[in-house]
C-alpha cells in the first residue's frame, strides 16, 4: 500500500472542499470561509485577505483539477472544466527548483510563502505540478459515483482502485447494474401463467429499492485518505 505523500495532500484536500453527499461547499460560502480554510490546512499562517474574485479563481482551479482527477479514473475529460482552470496559474507566481543530484526525483515548482491568498493558491497548483512530474497525480482520483464524487488517493500497489469505498459506492454501483441486467433479461413472451413481460418486470422491481440511493445505505462514504478500499472511509460538481 502506498501512503498519500505529504506534498500531494494540499491538492487532495482542496479538491474536497466540495462535498456532494453533504451538500456543502467551502468555496461557495464566500471569502471569509475560504480564508479560514486556508489557515486550518496550513496554507497560510494568518487569515489572508480574500476577495470575491479570489474565490472565483479558486473555484475555477478546483473545477479543472477535479475533472482531471475524474479522468484518472477512466472517465472523459471535461474540456470546458479544464479550460476554466487554464488562466488561474498564469496569474500566480512560481519558482522552479532543479534536482540537486542524479538520484533526485525531479524538479519542483514552488510558490512563495508570504501568507497571501495568491501564494496559498500557488502552493496548491504547485502540488499538482509536482505530483504530475513525479507520477503521483495518476493516483489522485475522483469517485465516479455522481452522488459522491469524493477525491481520494489510490493506495493500491497496482493503482487499480476505482471507488472511494468498494463497500459503499462500489457495491451500490454493482447493485444498480445487476438490477438493470435483471430487467433486460425478462422474457418477451408470457411467463408464469398469465403474467405478461411488463407485469413480471414490475413484480421484480417491487422486490428491490426503486433506485440506488445513498439514503438506503447508512455507511459513511468519505474514505480516510490512503485507506484500503474495503474500509468505509460528491450534472458533475465543480
Amino acid at each position: 500500500m502506498r501512503e498519500l505523500p505529504a506534498a500531494v495532500r494540499p491538492v487532495v484536500d482542496f479538491l474536497n472542499t466540495i462535498d456532494v453527499e453533504d451538500g456543502t461547499d467551502v468555496l461557495r460560502d464566500g471569502p471569509e470561509a475560504l480564508a479560514n480554510w486556508l489557515v486550518e490546512h496550513g496554507l497560510c499562517a494568518a487569515r489572508p485577505s480574500v476577495t470575491t474574485a479570489d474565490v472565483r479563481a479558486a473555484i475555477d482551479l478546483r473545477r479543472g483539477l477535479r475533472s482531471l482527477a475524474l479522468a484518472n479514473n477512466g472517465e472523459p475529460v471535461d474540456a470546458e472544466d479544464v479550460q476554466a482552470a487554464q488562466t488561474v496559474p498564469t496569474a500566480l507566481t512560481f519558482r522552479m527548483r532543479l534536482p540537486t543530484g542524479t538520484d533526485a526525483a525531479g524538479p519542483d515548482l514552488l510558490a512563495d510563502d508570504s501568507g497571501s491568498f495568491s501564494d496559498a493558491l500557488g502552493r496548491i497548483a504547485a502540488a499538482y505540478f509536482t505530483a504530475s512530474v513525479r507520477g503521483g497525480w495518476a493516483r489522485v482520483r475522483r469517485c465516479p459515483a455522481h452522488d459522491c464524487a469524493w477525491v481520494f488517493w489510490d493506495s493500491y500497489k497496482n493503482a487499480s482502485r476505482r471507488w472511494c469505498s468498494m463497500r459503499v459506492c462500489g457495491n451500490r454501483a454493482k447493485k444498480c447494474a445487476r438490477s438493470t441486467n435483471e430487467e433486460r433479461s425478462v422474457p418477451p413472451t408470457l411467463v408464469r401463467g398469465d403474467l405478461s413481460r411488463a407485469d413480471l418486470a414490475l413484480s421484480l422491481v417491487s422486490k428491490r429499492p426503486r433506485k440506488c440511493s445513498s439514503n438506503a445505505d447508512p455507511q459513511p462514504r468519505k474514505p480516510v485518505h490512503g485507506a484500503p478500499a474495503s474500509l468505509p472511509p460528491t450534472n458533475s460538481p465543480p
